[in-house]
């Protein structure tokens, strides 16, 4: 039950693996954001309404981005987090609706999660570098494509827009990393390119393409998601982990190649470990530890859907956020250890787990966690923000269900108010097979099966609408034909990698359920 994955040994030492070559690509100046879709002259002036009551409702005539005008207006929450001292800083995205502030920087108590001020910012915020002095951060808007700058002491910034297009298709930003310069890398992936790849590129403190940086490609795969700095390199890789030398952008491999791996997210571990989280379906490994030096390979099962993954050192523990699972799980890890499927346990959610922070104080860990929750309960609950408090006494995972050893405080940024102490919900190994073979069964794989449904009808439309598009552009040819057939062909080629997402997904679902009943014991 519940058995540790063999080590894959690695065909050859990470110093060994040759970086990649490849032809420089150049790009244009940074720019403002003002002509961005969806920008507000006036997002700076709403009195901090994000549009709660709002929420739920259908958008105001000629106010909704083309296609969504009968989606109901949602509220973005919560996103990436950090801190620096006492101060926590969250990313935070408002209600999709114009005349709101759309996003910030939310300031609060790292201890208590006391509200302090908000950072008002142009858009939806989501992933979030800090420097090392704690007196700048960039924000990223991954909707638009774009980053703001702040001063985190005066609460001034500068929302810009890079050029990130590669051979004519899109890139969107992901995650963000800071180096000790002040340097920034943002990881971009397309879902437009007719053969994705992942890739990193350099910003310079004001945010412009930093000269001497030569971005390559890091990796062949439809989201390179991963991004990490350590030791002078930037971590990525969906199948195989690869270092991005931070000065040249030069590629390398330090792991085998992992064709079943789906990594999302990485954590340094002790020594030269690193942690990945891996975005799977049920009863596949969601965790994996790589020896960065030999490539061998350690996996778990504690949930699924992980989205991030952390480190407590003073502890010896793992985190992850089991975004499908609505679990966050602890484990344990000894300094030299390696991850086991006895040493675990998932403290359980209401709603769905996604980022997450760790700071660690002569107190014990503070593990900060993020939710998610969409349709009906988006505007009551779509702006939690939690504190999980691990008592200084809990190594591993041994005496965390002692009294008062680990506590959830929730703030709601709804009302700013901070909820009173509650003891964790754990659950056992034992138990969450059990948990995930009926979350499997009752909830995911038909969800699947509806996505596949709808699907397949969004992909009939894009087809009918890109033929009109075509149409169109043969009798009025021009620039705005040519837009309108380019967010066609667009379009279709989301849905139709939907589809075939889907078309994976849904097999390795039923597959999955077999082997969870067999293990689960039901």
């Amino acid at each position: 039950m519940l058995a540790v994955q063999p080590v894959h040994a690695a065909p050859r030492a990470a110093g060994a693996a040759k970086a990649r070559q490849a032809h420089a690509l150049s790009f244009g100046p940074t720019t403002g954001c003002e002509r961005l879709p969806g920008y507000d002259p006036l997002w700076a002036s709403h009195d901090d309404d994000f549009g709660f009551l709002q929420v739920g409702t259908k958008p105001p005539p000629g106010q909704a981005e083309k296609g969504e005008e009968d989606d109901p207006i949602f509220l973005s929450g919560f996103y990436q987090m950090q801190t620096h001292g006492n101060t926590l800083y969250a990313a935070f995205g408002g209600a999709s609706t114009r005349g709101v502030t759309p996003g910030a920087l939310v300031v609060l108590n790292a201890r208590t999660l006391a509200f302090q001020k908000i950072i008002s910012l142009p858009f939806a915020s989501h992933a979030m570098a800090l420097d090392r002095e704690g007196r700048r951060a960039v924000v990223t808007h991954t909707r638009v494509n774009a980053f703001s700058l702040v001063d985190l002491a005066t609460g001034q910034s500068t929302c810009r827009k890079p050029d990130t297009a590669i051979r004519g298709d899109a890139y969107q930003g992901r995650y963000v990393q800071m180096d000790e310069q002040g340097f920034f890398y943002i990881n971009y992936n397309s879902f437009s390119a007719r053969v994705p790849k992942g890739y990193v590129m350099k910003y310079t403190p004001r945010g412009d393409h930093a000269a001497g940086f030569a971005v390559r490609a890091t990796e062949r795969a439809d989201l390179v998601i991963p991004l990490l700095y350590r030791q002078g390199a930037l971590l990525t890789g969906t199948h195989a982990v690869r270092a991005v030398n931070s000065q040249t952008g030069a590629v390398s491999r330090l792991s085998p190649v992992f064709g079943s791996t789906n990594f999302y997210n990485y954590a340094s571990g002790p020594g030269n470990q690193l942690l990945a989280s891996n975005y799977s379906a049920a009863a596949r490994p969601n965790l994996a530890q790589v020896d960065l030096a030999t490539g061998a390979r350690n996996d778990l099962f504690t949930g699924s859907g992980t989205v991030e993954v952390a480190y407590g050192a003073a502890g010896g523990q793992v985190f992850s956020t089991n975004y499908d699972s609505h679990t966050l799980t602890v484990a344990a890890l000894p300094e030299k250890g390696t991850l086991s499927p006895e040493r675990f346990v998932n403290i359980r959610f209401q709603d769905s787990p996604s980022n997450l922070h760790v700071r660690q104080t002569a107190q014990g860990t503070d593990i900060y966690v993020t939710t998610k929750v969409w349709g009906p309960d988006n505007a009551r609950r779509g702006g939690l923000l939690h504190k999980v408090h691990l008592d200084a006494a809990v190594k591993g995972i041994e005496g965390i269900r002692k009294p008062g050893a680990c506590s959830i405080i929730t703030f709601n940024m709804v009302d700013r108010a901070v909820s009173p102490p509650v003891a964790c919900d754990l659950l056992d190994p034992k138990a969450t097979l059990k948990a995930e073979y009926r979350l499997l069964r009752d909830v995911s794989l038909p969800e699947l099966e509806k996505n596949r449904r709808e699907g397949l009808v969004l992909q009939k439309q894009a087809r009918s609408d890109l033929k009109a598009a075509l149409a169109r552009a043969k009798k009025h040819p021009g620039k705005a034909s040519s837009r309108a057939v380019a967010e066609a062909r667009s379009q279709l080629a989301n849905a139709s990698a939907w589809i075939i997402e889907l078309r994976h997904q849904i097999p390795e679902a039923r597959t999955s359920l077999k082997v969870l009943k067999r293990m689960a014991e039901e």
